[in-house]
């Protein structure tokens, strides 16, 4: 996501922003899903908005990044300002990939002390604890996070993505601040 336009949360140019990448990303997920289809890959493609599942745990899984006090992904490249949203397949056509969680276990401790969002929540969505919400996932184990969903979503439907967490977040700040923080927290 832009960052000039979510550095406008809660306004309309962050909610337009939100909104278009969620738009972006579901069509690039149909058109994917399209493509694999054409190749003989049986699929399912889940829009970024919701699905299935919990999409931030399967990434983290995945070593693409770890989750934020406010429930999103964060990432060496884009911090917490990108969505994501999975492509099921029935049969594997990449090498699995099972990264060290710990790898990034740091933000969660940066998180922990930082709280930017949890003190900027408008709609007091993020709790300064993570709350149990599943407590047994074959190969990803119990899932927590801090995020009420229920708080969050008025919030986020009235400006139509409100995006104020991820604006506020120090990882959104781009310009290598990744690398900055992990090597203050990791050093």
């Amino acid at each position: 996501m832009q960052k000039n336009r979510i550095d406008d949360a809660p306004h309309a140019l962050a909610g337009y922003e939100t909104m278009r990448t969620y738009n972006h990303l579901g069509k690039a997920v149909l058109d994917i899903s399209s493509w694999l289809r054409k190749k003989g890959v049986r699929c399912q493609p889940n829009h970024p908005l919701g699905g299935l599942v919990s999409y931030v745990p399967l990434a983290g899984k995945a070593g693409l990044g770890w989750q934020g006090m406010n429930g999103l992904l964060i990432t060496p490249e884009f911090g917490q300002r990108q969505r994501i949203a999975p492509i099921y397949i029935e049969h594997p056509i990449f090498s699995f990939t099972d990264k060290d969680p710990t790898q990034f276990s740091w933000i969660e401790r940066y998180c922990e002390n930082c709280k930017r969002c949890l003190d900027e929540c408008p709609g007091d969505a993020i709790q300064e604890t993570k709350k149990i919400y599943n407590d047994h996932i074959e190969t990803i184990g119990r899932l927590a996070r801090c995020l009420d969903p229920i708080k969050c979503h008025p919030v986020f439907s009235r400006f139509e993505g409100c995006s104020i967490c991820v604006k506020v977040c120090p990882f959104s700040r781009g310009n290598g601040i990744y690398q900055i923080i992990e090597k203050k927290m990791t050093s």
